[in-house]
């Protein structure tokens, strides 16, 4: 699917929330789609995420949590699954930030 394709089939709620981070990635960890809200709150990590892996973004010990919560969304396609995870801090001190 393309980014228009992907933008037909979402929430207009979600595609243009303030407040809710929405990502897509494949099956291998690479994103697929990110709304813009996390494109602008993450964009001192890449201007473009799309065939990006999701590695370079979460804090290394959370990767297990994103298995798991991505494992619960094929397993529960109509559920909402939240996840809290650490995301670089923007500063350029090799930190990271708590994120919903």
């Amino acid at each position: 699917m393309n980014q228009d394709e992907i933008k037909e089939i979402l929430p207009s709620w979600i595609l243009h929330s303030r407040k809710h981070y929405l990502i897509i990635t494949d099956l291998n960890g690479n994103y697929l789609f990110v709304n813009g809200v996390f494109q602008e709150r993450f964009s001192f990590i890449s201007n473009n995420f799309i065939g990006l892996s999701v590695l370079n973004s979460i804090h290394p010990e959370d990767l297990e949590k994103c298995a798991t919560a991505s494992l619960e969304c094929i397993n529960n396609p109509d559920a909402v699954v939240n996840l809290k995870i650490r995301k670089p801090d923007g500063r350029n001190t090799g930190e990271y930030c708590e994120t919903d």
